[in-house]
This record gives C-alpha cells, sequence and structure tokens, in this order.
C-alpha cells in the first residue's frame, strides 16, 4: 500500500506543517466521496426492501413514501458523489501546478515535493527509488526546503 502524502518521520516546523496541509488537501476527498458512497449504498438497500415489501404486499399498499425518501437518498448521494469529484480534480490540478511553482524555484526539492504528495511516495520510498540519487537523510532535507518554500509561496498569495 502507498503512503499517501510522504508521512515523515521528522518534525517539521509551523510553517511546513501549514505547507504540508495545503498539499494534502486534495487527499481528503476519496474520504467524503466514500461517505457519500455509503449513502448511495443505503439508499439503494432502502429502496430495494421497501419496493420487495411492496411487490409482497400488493400494490397499494402505502410503500411509496419509503421509496421516495430511498430515492432522495440515492439522488443526494449521486450528487454529492459528482460535486466532490469536481472538487478533487480541481484540487489535484492547484496542488499540481503549485509543485510545479516549487520546482521551478528549486528542481530537486519541487521533484521530491511531487514524487511525495502527487505520486505517493514516502520519504524512505523516494530514496530507495534512487530517482533522486539522494541518501533518505537529503530526500528528508529537500522535503523540507520544498515545504519552506511552499509556505513562502502561500504566504505571497
Amino acid at each position: 500500500m502507498q503512503d499517501r502524502g510522504c508521512r515523515m518521520r521528522l518534525d517539521l516546523t509551523r510553517e511546513q506543517k501549514i505547507a504540508d496541509r495545503y498539499l494534502r488537501s486534495y487527499m481528503m476527498v476519496p474520504d467524503r466521496i466514500g461517505s457519500h458512497l455509503s449513502a448511495l449504498e443505503r439508499g439503494v438497500i432502502m429502496r430495494d426492501s421497501t419496493a420487495a415489501t411492496a411487490k409482497v404486499l400488493g400494490r397499494g399498499r402505502g410503500g411509496g413514501d419509503k421509496i421516495s425518501a430511498a430515492l432522495a437518498v440515492i439522488d443526494e448521494a449521486e450528487e454529492g458523489i459528482l460535486r466532490e469529484a469536481k472538487r478533487f480534480g480541481s484540487e489535484f490540478a492547484e496542488v499540481e501546478d503549485f509543485i510545479s511553482r516549487v520546482q521551478r524555484r528549486d528542481r530537486l526539492s519541487g521533484k521530491a515535493l511531487r514524487m511525495a504528495y502527487i505520486d505517493g511516495m514516502s520519504a524512505d520510498g523516494i530514496a530507495d527509488s534512487g530517482k533522486l540519487g539522494c541518501s533518505r537523510k537529503t530526500v528528508y532535507e529537500l522535503i523540507r526546503r520544498g515545504l519552506d518554500i511552499s509556505f513562502d509561496l502561500l504566504s505571497e498569495t
């Protein structure tokens, strides 16, 4: 399993934590989509259960309100999923663009951030991959420096 978002075994400054939270922002969207998917499943179960009961009891026996409620839950969940999917796309693109700005200031630090926050690699995984040609300690330093640059860029906006 990938270590999403570079869980580092090092102390971060307050400023680095702010930058880290910003870079992780898009990672919360799948959790929100998951809660909408759970609601969708509940709505489908409610609908199917009510429809089965209505079929057994006969058509005119009061299941309409329950089916309407189930359909409302399904519709709301579907709208939530679409809304969160759009949000994910825009937040991901924003973070990716932001990391590109960091990379223009410091190529290696930006590349380390991209591998950590976009590719989902841990700092140890980045070092082990050999893509930066750096030791673990240097990768941690690059990520810290990238977070410092990120905070500076956030402060400018």
